[in-house]
C-alpha cells in the first residue's frame, strides 16, 4: 500500500536579464570656418555594450531651405568611394537655424543605427543644399570628440554626392544615442521566486 505525504514546497529562484536604455549625446563643435554639401567621418564604440544612434543635430552656415538631409552609413568605417554605403534616413524640407546654432533634425522614420562594442561605422551626412558647416581639422582620423561610449573622428568635407573631397574636416553637430546595457536582475525581489509543490510517495511497509 502506498500513500502520499503532504506536499513539500520548494522554491526556485529564477534569474532574469533585462536591457536598460541610457540616453546620451556627444557634440563636436559649432565653431565652423568652412562648408560644403556634406561631411564623411568615422565613429567608434568605446564601451562594452552596444550603442544605438537615435538622432543628430547639425550646424548650417546659412538658412537656405533644405529639401532633404540624408544619413548614410558604412560598416567598418568610411571610404571615399560609393562602395558599401547605405542610405539610412532622410528628412523632409526644413529651414535651418542660424549658423552657430545646431539644428535638431527631424527624420521621416526613426533613426536606429546600432554599433556593437569595439566596432567602427562610417557616417556620411549631407544636404541637398551647399550649406553644411564644418571646421578645418588637423588630420583624417584624429579625434574630434570622445567620451566613455563614443568617439567621433575627423574626416572629409564632400561636394556633391561622392564628388570632391576636402580634408581634414571636423563635422559640426551632436550625435544622440542610447547605451544598451544588459542587467542581471537575479534575486532583486521576491517576484523572481516561484514556489512549486513536490509530493513525496512513501511505502508504509518500511515502517
Amino acid at each position: 500500500m502506498r500513500c502520499l505525504l503532504p506536499a513539500i514546497f520548494v522554491f526556485v529562484s529564477l534569474a532574469f536579464s533585462s536591457s536598460e536604455i541610457s540616453a546620451q549625446s556627444l557634440t563636436t563643435t559649432s565653431s565652423s570656418n568652412n562648408g560644403s554639401n556634406g561631411n564623411m567621418f568615422d565613429v567608434s564604440n568605446n564601451g562594452t555594450s552596444s550603442i544605438t544612434i537615435t538622432g543628430f543635430s547639425q550646424n548650417f552656415y546659412d538658412q537656405s531651405p533644405v529639401a532633404s538631409f540624408e544619413v548614410y552609413t558604412r560598416s567598418g568605417g568610411l571610404t571615399t568611394s560609393s562602395s558599401g554605403w547605405s542610405l539610412r534616413n532622410s528628412t523632409g524640407s526644413f529651414t535651418p537655424e542660424a549658423q552657430g546654432t545646431l539644428t535638431q533634425l527631424s527624420f521621416t522614420s526613426p533613426v536606429s543605427i546600432t554599433i556593437n562594442a569595439g566596432e567602427t561605422t562610417g557616417l556620411y551626412l549631407r544636404s541637398d543644399m551647399n550649406n553644411i558647416a564644418y571646421t578645418n581639422g588637423t588630420s583624417v582620423g584624429a579625434i574630434a570628440a570622445t567620451n566613455s561610449n563614443l568617439t567621433i573622428y575627423e574626416g572629409y568635407g564632400v561636394f556633391g554626392l561622392f564628388g570632391n573631397f576636402y580634408s581634414p574636416r571636423i563635422w559640426n553637430g551632436t550625435i544622440f544615442y542610447s547605451v544598451n546595457n544588459t542587467v542581471n536582475t537575479d534575486n532583486r525581489d521576491k517576484s523572481s521566486i516561484q514556489y512549486r509543490p513536490v509530493a513525496q510517495t512513501v511505502n508504509p511497509d518500511l515502517f
